[in-house]
């Protein structure tokens, strides 16, 4: 979403930086806060943007490789504990400690990234999200699983669509990239499998990561 560019709070910096000596303690570790949330999603729209562009262009081969599933599971909770224990929301992964498979790796790990820090966003406070990773046949399917506020079918549609400018605030007003979900249906079609959205608003919303080998 390119409006997400222009965003992003100047008006608290801008204080800082002239009014350090006035402003209260409060106000300046409120200030912040409120740059590292802007820093951090303007870095996660310009990744963003750099792996869909990467994409459109061809220069992000596809580079299959033998890993652990739970060995990925472990990096993903390592990188969203801290995001989910802020929010209290309970961050689960449920994975066969031996279960592996080929495909590449990196594009399913930033696949889930996305999933992921959505999940986190549009999760209220005491919400619970589940990851889980089947595996049968050396087919694997990987479900995001979240007790959030829910899309309705236009709004899935819409935040597909690379033309829209559709976004949406997280329930504590968490700013998204727009660009997200395109993304990570793009990363899993490379990676030979399929995304399935299953959401209504208020029941939360279950994405479905499919490889058929």
């Amino acid at each position: 979403d390119h409006r997400d560019l222009h965003s992003f709070p100047t008006r608290r910096s801008s204080d800082l930086y002239n009014e350090f000596k006035e402003l209260t303690p409060e106000e300046i570790s409120d200030s912040l806060r409120s740059i590292k949330k802007s820093a951090k999603n303007l870095f996660e729209l310009l990744e963003n943007l750099l792996n869909w562009s990467r994409l459109q262009t061809g220069s992000m081969q596809y580079s299959p490789e033998l890993f652990s599933v739970k060995g990925l599971f472990d990096l993903l909770q390592e990188m969203y504990i801290m995001s989910a224990f802020n929010k209290e929301i309970e961050l689960v992964f449920n994975c066969n400690t031996k279960m592996t498979f080929f495909a590449d790796r990196n594009m399913l790990l930033t696949a889930l990234r996305n999933l992921i820090s959505n999940a986190i966003k549009f999760t209220p406070r005491k919400g619970k999200i589940e990851v889980t990773a089947i595996k049968q046949n050396n087919n694997l399917t990987i479900t995001v699983k979240d007790t959030g506020i829910g899309m309705s079918m236009e709004q899935i549609d819409k935040v597909f669509n690379i033309e829209s400018s559709f976004t949406t605030l997280g329930t504590e007003r968490e700013e998204g990239t727009g660009l997200g979900l395109i993304l990570v249906k793009e990363l899993v079609e490379k990676d030979k499998g399929q995304l399935v959205v299953n959401s209504k608003i208020g029941n939360g919303t279950v994405f479905t990561l499919q490889f058929n080998t």
